[in-house]
């Protein structure tokens, strides 16, 4: 099947537009017609070569669209199903699944293995997925325990969120960090996994969230979501003001990545805080903290992917959305098109508050 696809062949470089094959499922594997995919940093440190990957390739994780055909063996999804796609696909038989711990799979044998053709190509060519997906592409295929089926009233433009920004920011207050009611919070950058980070906050009965961020422009949507005070970490005046009213909090999230953020956000907790680290940083990144906070009894901890179970996950999201609990309407910050989808990456960093999704619609096909 062809496809028109938003192709990465060097790093650092650019994306262009250009028409690959997608080839049938294999037994256990799902294709899907995309509707939506959010632009997530991840990506993005990829296209500037900041964390390696083999090239050529499409990008692209945070998906829903429509199943078009599956495999003899696929039975949880069928075509028709709207699904959503995650980047932690599992084998549902290695020590960390049977755990509960999905996100740490070891992922074997989920890939198609030598001699058969690649799930993409182009030329007789193999294309590689980013992230196992590769959904800035008309089509998309992928192994069947990286989709699960979601509601239909929810619109596409927001449920592509729940698949990367809301299950790794709400995974991680939930899961990882397991915010209990009445304690405090921070919350490091308010992009779509800080805000959503916010949101699971505030559905906790966190009792302060405070949002840090050096844009001021995205205080006004983290104080909607749930933040209950907003301060720039550049400002000497916001950080007394917020040592002043919290004496440092009992969690603090780094939703951005990278050893700034995380010492940022590893000063900001009281003795016997823990600092989540959610946001991806450079490959190459190594974090330095301070010894004697340590010795006080405060703790950092990684959060891969919001520590996800995201087949029971997204599903409760999605019906939180629908119920209200969640506002995912405010996390969109604005709609783009595939043509359009090299322009945006390359200003991300002016950035907006929330999340960019590329919207697929009939007549870009």
């Amino acid at each position: 099947m062809k496809s028109t696809a938003a192709m990465l062949r060097t790093a650092p470089g650019a994306l262009t537009l250009e028409t690959i094959e997608v080839d049938a499922p294999a037994e256990t594997e799902v294709r899907v017609k995309t509707s939506a995919v959010g632009l997530c940093h991840s990506d993005l440190h990829i296209i500037r070569g900041h964390n390696r990957r083999p090239l050529p390739m499409v990008l692209g994780h945070e998906a829903v669209g429509e199943v078009v055909d599956v495999g003899s063996q696929v039975t949880h999804v069928r075509p028709g199903d709207r699904v959503i796609a995650c980047l932690s696909e599992h084998c549902g038989w290695c020590e960390y699944c049977l755990s509960g711990r999905l996100f740490l799979c070891d992922r074997a044998d989920l890939a198609r293995p030598p001699g058969r053709p690649p799930r993409l190509s182009q030329s007789g060519d193999t294309v590689h997925a980013g992230f196992g997906i590769g959904a800035f592409s008309e089509y998309f295929l992928v192994h069947q325990s990286a989709v699960t089926a979601v509601p239909d009233p929810l619109p596409h433009e927001y449920a592509a969120l729940l698949g990367c920004a809301v299950v790794t920011g709400m995974g991680a207050v939930f899961h990882t960090a397991q915010v209990r009611p009445g304690e405090t919070m921070a919350v490091v950058g308010c992009g779509g996994i800080g805000l959503s980070a916010i949101q699971a906050g505030r559905i906790a009965g966190a009792g302060i969230i405070a949002a840090f961020d050096t844009d001021r422009a995205k205080f006004s949507k983290a104080l909607k979501l749930g933040a209950t005070h907003v301060f720039d970490p550049t400002r000497p005046e916001d950080l007394a003001e917020f040592r002043k009213l919290t004496g440092g909090v009992d969690h603090g999230f780094d939703a951005v990545g990278g050893p700034t953020v995380a010492a940022s956000t590893f000063s900001l907790l009281r003795k016997g805080g823990t600092c989540t680290l959610i946001g991806m940083p450079a490959e190459d990144d190594n974090y330095t903290l301070p010894a004697m906070p340590l010795l006080m009894g405060r703790r950092v901890q990684g959060s891969l992917m919001g520590s996800n179970r995201f087949p029971i996950d997204i599903p409760r999201y999605a019906r939180m959305a629908l119920s209200g609990d969640l506002d995912l309407q405010s996390m969109l910050a604005k709609t783009v098109t595939l043509s359009e989808l090299e322009a945006t990456y390359q200003g991300m960093d002016s950035g907006s508050a929330g999340r960019t999704v590329l919207v697929f619609d009939e007549e870009s096909r």
